[in-house]
């Protein structure tokens, strides 16, 4: 109450300050207006609680604060503050447990209690108004003072009320309104609402009159929550977090042993925490020794290395059909057009590169955001959130645990229809906490490893994300050993209060620290994961990837028995996949393997299938083992056999050639039915028209314009050694053209063509163009010139040149341009003077100068 003697001059306030305290106290008085026309004519407990904590409860401690800073009589109202802290302290400090009788019987009374405290709460309305009244009249000249008594006793009173409002929440709805009237009830309390108070008025003047308009203002001032919360409590940063018990396992074991649960439910939860322990314990074993182990590493990508050298590009497993390198074929990543029939898992590696590297050459900077780097930090964050839900419940679970009261035995009491810990012993603290930290270890071990695991195990994009779901699951199976507990277990767990904990008072700028810790864990957590483990990653598959499809990949080479190495480019003719499709060696292939698909056609005078596939009749399977290893002479001079000839037209002989060539022809829109339709093709580059019509052509034929006659441009090798070959030879004048003439001939001019085009297609590499160059500097780098413009001085020239360029001699005269690589018909034949044919002095016979290709004509 105030202090004996009245108020001292230096407790009075100042006009300005009571009209706001009066304002103030007027709006306080609206609010117990609205309380008593919505909630007190209910009798319901709940209601009348939410009322009073939404509406009357945190608008009077907002006013207060005000009060308090305009009214100089702190100390006093502190002083009865701390008063009633202390005894209602005192009391708690007594913890007894009610019977169920007892708590029906509170029950029961709370409502009479309530309406104890209405009527009260109508008198210190009439005493607001009152005070509103004085204020009214010193506000019109009237000098009478306030009794600052009275304004200290209400305040006091509102918050002592304010306290035991907020104290309502903590202990349950059931003790809410007897708290209230004990307060109102004690003979401090009495005092001071008989100082505020005076005496309680008639029936009918119990309540003030409001306008209808106000009482609408009233009425829309209820749902006013600005400033407060979603149910109109304010909004208090540093108000307490509640920690409520899980369902897992680890929860749990809080009652093992309690009065709550028998023996043999606490021995059963007891077993499953320690196989959920065991369980843990294992899975961090096997993801730390097992799992979250380096990928890639160096011997491993040394290995791919190592493939590529010794079989990646080895002819042994080069494809004839689409012509390409076993390297390529893994590397195009494109199995229905070029089948890889080995090496599977270096072209399952070769597929998780590509999908998981950005591909910045054709999606540009988007390709960074659709990797599996990118991939990998979701699952990374993912997986880190999931633990910190984790984290973040344990450190709450710690901070309740500690702010719970220790007594020598944990009390669990029954509150409404569930129950409450109230307090917890010394012994069951130390242990909680101790499997807190138990389980808050486990979490960060597995988090550290989930995150290696998820970098590592992997680089497939949907294993990066099942793997941290993986995680997950394994993380809660503390959730999946509570459901083997018992159902009063469940029970318990299912209906117990959440435990308060203390206030979140350590902030940053109004941010909790704990928030800005597990902030900086994430962001931390992955920059650190990211430097360590994904970006090395990155680099090392970089190189793997290097390793099997870097730099050319397009040839192919061999090893003699000396071990030198001989190489090719695997598409030298640089055929399409459309044009290689084309051609009639895939039909013919297909037609094995679908018999039924060979037409019948006119052969002679039969009609018999015309498969493309030709046979070895009655020889097995060893010349077709042979004939994959057939260099071009080899093949040319094996078609000449299976036709039973000597340089003829294997064309007319052989069905499945005839078709071939007929297919292959169709394709370039040109109708072919006998070797006359081939002759206009004879001199192309390409050699099927010789291969399929070499008497045709002209392979035996010296004097002819075919320059391309040697086995490897499809003449057979026997055609130069045939009777008519010699024949010819030896009857051809023995006369040499000067250049002058030779360069207006045509058939000199047809040969110039042949040579300069063969030599172009033979020096077409890259690594060649200088030599080629050099080679026909003579012609402006243009070989068909050069040889069109020099004629047979060409003979000395090459040899020149070549000693030049090349670094050894080579003589055209027996048709040698570049040794093996390019053979053409010898010069002697249109150059004898050139070639030391006439005038040798050897008195050679004619057959002696046919058989060094000269003409038989030629004097000695």
């Amino acid at each position: 109450g105030a202090p004996v003697g009245g108020p001292q001059p230096s407790d009075r306030l100042t006009t300005e300050g009571l009209k706001l305290c009066i304002n103030r106290l007027t709006e306080i008085s609206k609010h117990l207006q609205i309380l008593d026309t919505a909630c007190l004519k209910n009798s319901d407990l709940e209601t009348f609680e939410t009322k009073i904590t939404n509406n009357f409860e945190l608008k009077i401690a907002a006013v207060f604060d005000e009060i308090q800073k305009k009214v100089e009589q702190q100390g006093r109202i502190v002083e009865a503050v701390e008063a009633f802290a202390d005894q209602k302290k005192a009391k708690d400090a007594e913890p007894r447990e009610e019977s169920a009788a007892a708590t029906i019987s509170r029950e029961n009374t709370s409502s009479a209690s309530m309406d104890n405290l209405a009527k009260r709460l109508h008198r210190i309305e009439e005493a607001l108004s009152m005070h509103k009244g004085m204020a009214a009249k010193q506000s019109h000249g009237e000098a009478q003072e306030p009794d600052l008594q009275i304004v200290d006793s209400l305040s006091t009173r509102l918050s002592s009320m304010e306290r035991d409002l907020r104290a309502s929440k903590r202990q349950g709805t059931t003790r809410t309104a007897g708290s209230i009237e004990e307060v109102l009830s004690s003979p401090r309390s009495q005092q001071d609402v008989r100082l505020a108070v005076p005496p309680e008025p008639q029936k009918e003047d119990s309540k003030p009159n409001f306008a209808e308009k106000d009482v609408d203002d009233l009425k829309s001032l209820e749902n006013d929550t600005l400033g407060y919360g979603e149910e109109g409590h304010r909004a208090d940063p540093s108000a307490s977090q509640t920690w409520s018990f899980q369902e897992s396992i680890w929860d749990c074991s809080f009652f093992i042993f309690h009065p709550v649960l028998g023996w043999g439910e606490s021995i059963h939860v007891l077993m499953l925490l320690l196989l959920n322990i065991l369980t843990m314990a294992i899975f961090l074993a096997i993801v730390y020794v097992a799992l979250a182990q380096e990928n890639y590493t160096d011997a491993e990508i040394e290995g791919y290395k190592v493939w590529r050298r010794n079989i990646g590009q080895h002819v042994k497993y080069y494809d004839k059909l689409t012509f390409t390198a076993l390297s390529e074929r893994i590397c195009l990543q494109d199995t229905v057009n070029y089948p890889v029939e080995m090496s599977d898992s270096k072209a399952s590696d070769i597929g998780l590169f590509q999908a998981y590297l950005p591909d910045f050459e054709n999606q540009g900077f988007l390709a960074i955001f659709i990797s599996g780097p990118m991939l990998c930090l979701v699952s990374l964050m993912a997986w880190s959130l999931t633990v910190m839900q984790y984290v973040h419940s344990i450190l709450r679970g710690a901070s309740a645990m500690w702010y719970l009261p220790k007594t020598s035995r944990t009390r669990v009491l029954k509150a409404g229809e569930g129950f409450k810990v109230e307090s917890v012993s010394r012994s069951r603290f130390v242990f909680f906490e101790i499997l807190l930290v138990c389980r808050f270890t486990i979490c960060c071990t597995l988090w550290y490893g989930g995150c290696v695991y998820i970098a590592q195990y992997s680089i497939a994009l949907g294993d990066i994300l099942l793997n941290s779901v993986a995680l997950a699951v394994v993380l809660g199976i503390d959730a999946n050993f509570y459901q083997l507990v018992s159902a009063r277990m469940k029970n318990l767990i299912s209906n117990i209060e959440p435990v308060p904990g203390p206030r979140n008072r350590c902030k940053l700028s109004g941010v909790d620290l704990k928030a800005i810790l597990l902030f900086v864990w994430l962001i931390g957590g992955l920059f650190w994961i990211m430097m360590q483990e994904v970006l090395p990653l990155m680099g090392r598959i970089s190189k793997a990837q290097t390793h099997l499809c870097g730099g050319n990949s397009s040839f192919v080479y061999s090893l003699d028995p000396f071990y030198l190495v001989y190489s090719s480019d695997s598409n030298p003719w640089n055929k399409t996949l459309a044009e290689l499709m084309d051609f009639p060696h895939i039909e013919a292939i297909e037609e094995l393997i679908y018999p039924d698909s060979v037409p019948n056609v006119k052969w002679y005078d039969s009609v018999v299938p015309a498969g493309i596939a030709m046979e070895f009749l009655g020889q097995g399977v060893s010349p077709v083992q042979r004939v994959s290893i057939f260099n071009q002479k080899e093949a040319t001079d094996n078609l000449q056999d299976m036709a039973g000839t000597i340089c003829g037209d294997a064309f007319t002989l052989v069905i499945g050639l005839n078709r071939y060539v007929h297919d292959t022809f169709v394709e370039r829109g040109i109708t072919v039915n006998s070797c006359n339709d081939l002759l206009p093709y004879c001199t192309e580059l390409e050699p099927l028209a010789r291969v399929a019509c070499s008497k045709t052509c002209g392979c035996d034929d010296p004097s002819g314009r075919l320059m391309l006659a040697g086995p490897v441009d499809g003449c057979p090798s026997s055609c130069m050694s045939t009777v008519y070959h010699k024949a010819v030879l030896k009857n051809m004048p023995c006369t040499e053209k000067p250049p002058s003439e030779m360069q207006s001939d045509v058939a000199w001019a047809d040969r110039a063509r042949q040579m300069g085009t063969k030599l172009t297609q033979v020096l077409t590499h890259p690594r060649y163009q200088d030599e080629m160059r050099n080679l026909c500097k003579h012609g402006n780098s243009d070989c068909t010139l050069m040889f069109q413009t020099m004629g047979c001085s060409v003979v000395e020239y090459w040899k020149e040149i070549t000693q030049e360029v090349v670094g050894s001699p080579h003589n055209l005269c027996t048709g040698d341009f570049l040794g093996s690589e390019l053979k053409t018909r010898p010069f002697s034949i249109f150059c004898p003077e050139t070639c030391g044919c006439k005038g040798s002095g050897k008195n050679e016979t004619a057959d002696a100068l046919v058989a060094r290709y000269c003409p038989g004509t030629c004097p000695p």
